[in-house]
């Protein structure tokens, strides 16, 4: 893959426990896994792919694909009837984010050549919490616009979140 420094692996149910075990701190708490047995299965359902370290093959974040990185709200769902776009999500292992080393935009980068390769005619699309101005942040650097803005109840509070594009 490219220059990346993180590759996908299949979903395995020792990748799917980590994951679920991950706890976000401060602003980025609602990206938390609860560590139950649904987040266990929604991982475990093949839309949810690993991002390894290429040099030793250790987990570092994943990618989640289609329906499972849509945030579903009647106001938007025509935007993700689109079928050109293919939907993704990432999560960066906890200790991982904020370091300065760019980790978050070598995985995102990783997960555009990926959907590149996989979705050679679709465009694709994110949907991010507007107050996550670092990820925000991340992906207006590597050419994603915002499309669409939107409130939905999320873990018990209002959360305003955004679609982009690339």
């Amino acid at each position: 893959m490219g220059n990346n420094i993180f590759e996908f692996k299949e979903m395995t149910e020792e990748f799917a426990r980590d994951i679920c075990s991950w706890k976000y701190s401060g602003a980025y708490e609602m990206y938390s896994f609860d560590g139950d047995e649904e987040d266990y299965e929604q991982l475990l359902s093949g839309l949810y792919l690993p991002a390894v370290f290429c040099e030793n093959g250790v987990l570092a974040g994943f990618i989640a694909v289609g329906p499972a990185a849509q945030v579903r709200c009647d106001t938007v769902d025509n935007i993700y009837d689109d079928e050109s776009f293919t939907d993704f999500a990432l999560g960066l292992r906890p200790q991982l984010c904020g370091l300065g080393k760019g980790y978050g935009d070598s995985l995102l980068k990783a997960c555009v050549e990926f959907l590149h390769e996989e979705f050679p005619e679709d465009g694709i699309r994110l949907t991010v919490a507007s107050d996550n101005l670092r990820a925000k942040h991340l992906y207006e650097k590597n050419g994603f616009s915002s499309v669409a803005v939107f409130d939905k109840q999320y873990k018990g509070k209002t959360v305003m979140f955004e679609i982009m594009i690339l």
